[in-house]
């Protein structure tokens, strides 16, 4: 029986054929996680038939351990941030992580053929850690996002995300402040070594436009973060601006040397914009500090913490693929933008 790595294989799917658990073209394979027993394939088959009755097929070795069995060691793949804490900080992310799921102003729904089922454990594990990660050294912004009763509805089929009103690969309802998803895409970055696109970190982005939208009372999302001081607001407006006009520079003249960060579909409004620059972010933060600094200060200083020191590589295939569709002067997006100071 083989005996694999977990950190070499935690990217790679698993899938199930002739009564078996396949793994890297093998069947007979046992996992070994540091500081955690032996995990044999055959006892990972109940947490991979949970998960496909959530509708994810072929799930990468992470997610299927982690609806196993959600040991920290496991969750090092999800939040890197995790194997660089240490002592009190260490603590003081658990602790945040244990309130937030089992806090029950956090709705998570999981609905297939038009009725709502029990949800797999790594549905609310996956929004546990994506919150947590985010704003650990904020308890205070996460209680406010938790305050607005965040709704999460996750769907096991694109048929019936699109049943129920879902658009595109993911997307949010300020009506509902609901997110909703189609479940398979939850794994979808974690089927690389780095953690690589997130349509959840996406959708949070707007998710937290939301919040901000309701708890000043406006009448629909402005692309702004919740619970910012006025000098953040301020900081951000300036960022924002400076960014816009780089693309409107681009639209105007196609200067390739002069692009900014973030893909032309940001750039359609202010929600899309927020919610892009969020995912680079936490996805490409070295990248996005040398060609929009003043974006990165802003979300520095709204976290609290550093994430290039917590996070081990950039994932840099977002920034490929925009600076690949600035050059071949690609399809421009029209942008109705309509925030871009502080009021």
């Amino acid at each position: 029986m083989s005996l694999l790595e977990y950190h070499l294989y935690a990217h790679q799917a698993v899938h199930y054929a002739d009564q078996r658990l396949w793994l890297h073209e093998q069947t007979d394979w046992q996992v070994a996680v540091p500081d955690v027993p032996v995990i044999q394939a055959q006892h990972l088959l109940p947490a991979y038939q949970r998960l496909a009755a959530a509708g994810i097929s072929r799930p990468p070795l992470s997610v299927l351990l982690a609806e196993h069995t959600p040991a920290l060691q496991i969750l090092h793949h999800f939040v890197p941030l995790l194997a660089q804490l240490h002592g009190p900080p260490r603590q003081q992310f658990l602790m945040l992580l244990n309130q937030v799921g089992n806090d029950t102003r956090l709705r998570i729904h999981l609905h297939r053929d038009n009725a709502e089922r029990a949800p797999a454990q790594w549905l609310r594990l996956s929004v546990t850690l994506q919150l947590t990660s985010c704003f650990w050294a904020r308890p205070d912004i996460l209680a406010d996002v938790l305050h607005q009763q965040p709704t999460f509805d996750f769907f096991t089929a694109q048929a019936d995300y699109q049943r129920a009103g879902g658009v595109g690969g993911g997307c949010y309802v300020p009506e509902r402040h609901a997110i909703m998803l189609v479940t398979d895409r939850l794994c979808e970055g974690y089927r690389t070594p780095i953690p690589s696109v997130s349509p959840l970190l996406h959708e949070l982005g707007h998710l937290l436009d939301g919040t901000c939208m309701r708890q000043n009372g406006w009448q629909s999302p402005r692309g702004e973060l919740p619970s910012m001081t006025w000098a953040q607001r301020q900081a951000w407006y300036r960022a924002k601006r400076h960014e816009v006009t780089t693309y409107q520079d681009w639209q105007a003249h196609h200067d390739a040397t002069n692009i900014p960060f973030g893909h032309p579909y940001v750039f359609q409004t202010d929600g899309e914009f927020l919610a892009g620059y969020w995912e680079l972010f936490w996805r490409s933060p070295r990248l996005l500090q040398q060609h929009a600094p003043d974006l990165y200060a802003v979300f520095f200083d709204y976290v609290q913490f550093d994430v290039q020191r917590n996070q081990p590589a950039d994932y840099t295939g977002y920034h490929t693929a925009n600076q690949r569709c600035y050059a071949q002067g690609e399809r421009h997006w029209p942008s109705h933008m309509r925030w871009l100071q502080c009021e």
